[in-house]
């Protein structure tokens, strides 16, 4: 299919640049660093940065994490001290290279990835090796979810006075989360999208949900937004709020409250996500793909790929190269005291 043609160039194109990138830098990657760096970019390239960026980063913190796990001690410098004059303050000492010793921690790594998370504090307290593992941030989660407040939004099923560690961010790698009214939305790093909290729409296809829970329909997301919470005083007064979600391969997913149509779809309310299909004068979705989408209260604003015969009439009327290539579209009711659409 075209998705996977797609995604195969993709693959290619990174891979590439992964090994003239480690050349240049005289790094010797192995096939495991390769694919785990391979899917680091690929995660970077779906929040939108440039390939040569993300491939530099990528390369930067693996370098980064192979240094520091072979320098686990440090000695101070107090030769300084008496003249208060800066001086070399760190001397790094590496650790021996024993095969014991490595296979140790590799062993207590594997075993505290299966512990709960909020056990770490206390076995860090055990003895050094245990808390050099504890303290070591190569093998956690890049984010964590914490959550407060009442039982039916928190997606912990319980109260939360204080901020409580969500079990999702530990059994699965979520890169972005999208806030509505009394709703969240997450989304993992292979794309799939889980909620929790108030429906967008009273209806039994789209029920209240106090446990994170998947939108099946959803599937290689790369953005997500929602009406924001508080977005005026007579937001509560509506019977949802509307979503939008945008795959990798630039395709367009609406569902929600559709009062004004805003979310290109028939009837008032959207109960489950769904396909955006357009082949208007406006924007053709089977050839243009979105790059970003907004949701507010009534409306919908997307930036759009310019191909063809768009691209060429704004580069006809001489926009420059760089905004000949995108548009941006609304649709929907933006102030409905003056029924501005």
């Amino acid at each position: 299919s075209q998705g996977d043609r797609f995604a195969q160039q993709e693959a290619a194109r990174i891979k590439a640049a992964l090994e003239i990138a480690a050349n240049a830098e005289r790094l010797l990657l192995t096939d495991a660093a390769r694919t785990t760096l391979q899917q680091r970019v690929e995660l970077m390239l779906r929040r939108g940065e440039e390939l040569d960026a993300a491939v530099s980063a990528a390369l930067q913190e693996w370098h980064r994490l192979i240094v520091k796990r072979q320098v686990q001690q440090t000695v101070w410098d107090p030769s300084g001290n008496e003249t208060r004059k800066i001086t070399g303050v760190v001397r790094f000492m590496p650790f021996r290279h024993k095969g014991s010793d490595h296979f140790d921690y590799a062993m207590l790594v594997q075993v505290f990835e299966m512990l709960p998370f909020h056990h770490l504090g206390g076995l860090a307290r055990v003895c050094k090796r245990w808390r050099g593992v504890v303290t070591d941030p190569s093998w956690k989660p890049e984010l964590v979810i914490y959550a407060w407040g009442a039982a039916d939004v928190t997606g912990i099923a319980c109260d939360c006075p204080k901020p409580a560690l969500l079990e999702l961010s530990i059994s699965k790698r979520v890169i972005h989360i999208a806030c509505a009214d009394a709703a969240t939305f997450a989304i993992t790093e292979v794309g799939d999208v889980w909620f929790w909290g108030k429906s967008w729409a009273r209806d039994e296809l789209s029920p209240n949900c106090k446990d994170p829970t998947q939108l099946n329909e959803l599937r290689d997301v790369v953005a997500l937004s929602a009406t924001p919470a508080g977005y005026f005083h007579r937001r509560r007064h509506y019977p949802g709020y509307s979503c939008a979600a945008i795959t990798r391969s630039g395709a367009l997913y609406t569902w929600g409250l559709n009062l004004c149509g805003q979310l290109l779809h028939s009837g008032q309310a959207v109960f489950r996500p769904k396909l955006v299909t357009a082949s208007g004068e406006a924007w053709r979705s089977g050839a243009e793909r979105v790059l970003h989408a907004s949701c507010g209260v009534d409306y919908l604003a997307l930036c759009v790929q310019r191909t063809g015969q768009q691209a060429q009439h704004q580069e006809s009327v001489g926009e420059s190269n760089a905004r000949s290539s995108t548009a941006v579209l609304t649709c929907g009711m933006f102030c409905r005291d003056r029924g501005v659409r």
